[in-house]
């Protein structure tokens, strides 16, 4: 009545199917991953007395670019990495005072497409001093001479 020792049926799992698969996905992400646009294309207008600054990831950045086939406006808000897109001009006040909730210093970089219109550009800044921001950064990128 006891148990025979070396004997019986041995049932371990067999993990070749699943490397195989987990090697497939890792290729197709390989290969998928650079291809994802990783932000918002925005030219920037030119200066010529421009200084260099890192982009620190904690940041609050109002993108302004414009859409490629209608050439309206399209507005964004990247605030730590992640980027948003404000469908209307009046909700960005609201989204805008969300992403600066937490943060101690109230300070706003702004990159508008170098073919936005002024007039958009106006619009975005009643906005942003709407909300109380007083230190505002407008980017732009140094011209070569």
């Amino acid at each position: 009545m006891g148990a025979e020792i070396g004997a019986g049926v041995k049932s371990e799992p067999n993990v070749v199917p699943f490397c195989d698969v987990l090697l497939v996905l890792l290729i197709i992400f390989m290969i998928i991953t650079p291809m994802v646009a990783s932000g918002v294309v925005v030219r920037l207008p030119e200066a010529l007395n421009t200084t260099n600054m890192p982009e620190p990831s904690n940041m609050v950045y109002v993108g302004i670019s414009l859409d490629e086939v209608t050439h309206k406006p399209r507005f964004y808000i990247s605030n730590r990495g992640r980027i948003e897109e404000v469908k209307l001009l009046d909700d960005l006040g609201p989204k805008l005072a969300e992403a600066l909730e937490n943060m101690d210093k109230k300070i706003v970089y702004l990159k508008a497409d170098k073919d936005v219109t002024f007039n958009t550009i106006s619009d975005v800044l009643v906005r942003i001093r709407g909300e109380g921001i007083e230190v505002l950064g407008i980017l732009t990128q140094k011209a070569t001479e």
